[in-house]
C-alpha cells in the first residue's frame, strides 16, 4: 500500500471516528422540525427535544438576558419573577428551541408581536388524524420581552387572575397546577427546584424593592369561581344555609357580577343575586393573604375592634393572612392578628389611600 493510500484510509478513519462522537445536526432542518403542544409544560408549542440541538445559550447567559424582563413582569402585572423565569427555563429549554432561536419566543405562543411573526410547522389533530400546518408564532425583539408578555399573559387571562400579587414561588408553583396550566403532576416540584437551585428567588426580592406603591386596586366587580375543573362550589343563603344544587351553577371558571359581601358562616361571601352567596376563598378575589398597599417605605395604622388604634403600623408591601373582616370606623376592615385589623382600603383590594 502506498503513502498515500495509506494517509488516505487514515483520514477517512478519523472522519468516521469523529462522526460516531460528535455527530452534528443541521440547524435549518432542526428549526424546521414541526414544534408541538405538550400539556405536560405547559399551553405553548415546543420543541420535542432538545438533546440533538447545538446549544446556543448557557444557563448564565440566558438568565442575564431575562432577569429585567421577569422583574418587569412584577412591576406591570405582579407575576413572581422567579416563577416566570422557571417557566422560561422548562419550556425553552435554556432558549436552546427552535422559537426562542428563530423568534425569541420563549412560551411558544401562536400569534403575532406588535405585528411580527414567524411561520412555523405545526403538529395539528385535525379529523381524526395528525397533520402538519404553518402557523404564526409570536416574534419578540428580544427574550426579556417575551418573558415580560407572559406575565401579561397571566394578568389578562382570568383563569390565573388568583396568581397576582402572590409572593410566595411555592404557593404560585402549586396555583399553576390548580388553574390546569401544566397537567405534568410533578409541575410545581420541577419549577420550585429550578427557582432553589438557581437563586431566583433573589429576582423576587429585587423586585419587591423596586415595586412602586400604591398598586391599582384589583377590581372586585366580577369574580370567577376558582375550584376544581369540571366540578362547582356550593353558595349560600345569608342565613348560612347552603343552597341545594347550587354547584351545578357555580362550576369552576364561571363568572359572577358581585354586589358587595358579608360575613356568613364566619367567612367572607360575595353577594351574587338575591340572598345568594359566593364564598371569597372560592373566587379569583381570594382574600385569605392581604397585602399592605400604601406608599413606599411607610406604613398604615393597625385597629382594634373597638376602633381604637393598636400603636401598630404595617409596612407598605408586607402580606397577612386574614381571618374575615368587621365594619369598623364606618369602613371594611380585616382582621390580621389578635384583635388587630388593616382597612380595606390600604390593601390590594383599594387604591391605598
Amino acid at each position: 500500500m502506498t503513502t498515500q493510500k495509506k494517509n488516505s484510509s487514515l483520514l477517512l478513519f478519523i472522519c468516521l471516528f469523529t462522526m460516531l462522537l460528535f455527530p452534528t445536526t443541521s440547524s435549518a432542518t432542526s428549526d424546521e422540525s414541526p414544534v408541538a403542544q405538550n400539556t405536560e409544560i405547559g399551553p405553548g408549542y415546543y420543541s420535542k427535544s432538545f438533546s440533538n440541538r447545538t446549544i446556543r445559550a448557557t444557563p448564565d447567559i440566558f438568565l442575564n438576558q431575562i432577569k429585567q424582563g421577569a422583574i418587569d413582569g412584577w412591576k406591570n402585572y405582579q407575576i413572581l419573577p422567579s416563577i416566570t423565569a422557571a417557566q422560561a427555563i422548562l419550556e425553552s429549554g435554556w432558549g436552546n428551541s427552535s422559537l426562542s432561536q428563530s423568534a425569541n419566543n420563549l412560551f411558544g405562543i401562536k400569534g403575532r408581536y406588535n405585528g411580527q411573526y414567524i411561520l412555523l410547522p405545526t403538529q395539528e389533530y385535525i379529523n381524526g388524524q395528525w397533520i402538519v400546518v404553518n402557523a404564526e408564532f409570536r416574534k419578540y425583539p428580544n427574550w426579556s420581552a417575551s418573558v415580560e408578555d407572559h406575565g401579561k399573559f397571566f394578568h389578562d387571562n382570568s383563569r390565573y387572575s388568583n396568581l397576582i400579587g402572590i409572593k410566595d414561588y411555592k404557593q404560585v408553583a402549586n396555583l399553576l397546577k390548580q388553574d390546569g396550566y401544566a397537567t405534568d403532576p410533578e409541575y410545581p416540584a420541577k419549577l420550585i427546584s429550578l427557582i432553589e437551585s438557581n437563586n431566583l428567588a433573589s429576582w423576587d426580592s429585587e423586585a419587591f424593592k423596586q415595586s412602586d406603591y400604591p398598586h391599582v386596586a384589583i377590581d372586585e366587580s366580577i369574580a370567577v369561581v376558582n375550584y376544581i375543573p369540571g366540578y362547582g362550589v356550593f353558595g349560600f343563603r345569608s342565613n348560612g344555609e347552603t343552597i341545594l344544587d347550587s354547584n351545578l351553577n357555580l362550576k369552576h371558571g364561571t363568572q359572577w357580577k358581585t354586589y358587595g359581601s358579608k360575613m356568613i358562616n364566619g367567612e367572607e361571601m360575595f353577594s351574587i343575586g338575591t340572598d345568594y352567596y359566593l364564598p371569597r376563598r372560592y373566587t379569583n378575589l381570594d382574600a385569605s393573604i392581604i397585602t399592605i398597599n400604601y406608599s413606599p417605605g411607610y406604613g398604615v395604622k393597625s385597629y382594634r375592634k373597638d376602633g381604637s388604634w393598636t400603636g401598630n403600623y404595617l409596612t407598605t408591601g408586607t402580606s397577612f393572612q386574614t381571618f374575615g373582616f368587621e365594619i369598623i370606623n364606618d369602613k371594611i376592615m380585616y382582621l390580621v392578628g389578635s384583635n388587630e385589623y388593616v382597612p380595606k382600603q390600604y390593601t390590594q383590594f383599594g387604591n391605598g389611600k
